[in-house]
């Protein structure tokens, strides 16, 4: 649908979505989200005076030459837009591992290109938009990263009004990244 993520899970906005985990393990992927959803992992949770939860599991990718475009207010991959409004939204997905390939993760509009969607609270409602540990591994041939305008990350979280947005801890060929990498486009290509 036209706020789903490119590979991953629908819209909704009432009741609970429920997805298991995205492996890719070669060949030629390219995923580009709906409006509002990621590229990879989740659409759109909107919580207008009802109650949405979008959960889903892990995200690995261990080879082959992936390319994930984020919608307007999505992630590359991950999260699609959390939207609540007199009602409680939340998206919270597993761990994104990448172990081996050639990844290109480009945000949408305000979202990471790796990491969170956009997150938009307007009342006192609960809303949470979240994702597990960002890992990528020293087996990779290159990632690259491109943050979305208006995103503060180009992994890690995304634009964030009001609520919590959270996410596990970031590490890149075994460095730890606490606050998120803000560099943009940001490409990390081990050195073997």
């Amino acid at each position: 649908s036209l706020e789903a993520a490119g590979i991953g899970t629908d819209r909704i906005e009432d009741g609970e979505l429920s997805f298991g985990n995205i492996v890719i393990n070669g060949g030629t992927v390219t995923a580009t989200g709906g409006k509002l959803g990621a590229g990879i992992g989740t659409g759109l949770a909107q919580g207008e005076f009802l109650n949405t939860s979008i959960t889903c599991g892990y995200i690995t990718i261990n080879g082959g030459t992936v390319t994930a475009i984020g919608g307007d207010y999505g992630a590359g991959i991950g999260t699609g837009l959390t939207f609540s409004d007199g009602g409680s939204a939340s998206i919270t997905c597993g761990d994104i591992t990448i172990n081996g390939g050639t990844v290109t993760a480009t945000g949408g509009r305000f979202g990471a290109g790796i990491g969170t969607g956009v997150f938009q609270k307007w009342g006192g409602e609960t809303t949470s938009n979240g994702c597990g540990a960002i890992t990528i591994g020293a087996g990779v041939t290159s990632v690259t990263a491109t943050k979305g305008s208006g995103s503060p990350n180009s992994i890690g979280k995304g634009y964030a009004q009001g609520g919590t947005q959270n996410y596990g801890t970031i590490t890149i060929g075994g460095t730890v990244y606490a606050n998120g990498v803000t560099t943009s486009p940001f490409t990390y290509t081990p050195s073997n």
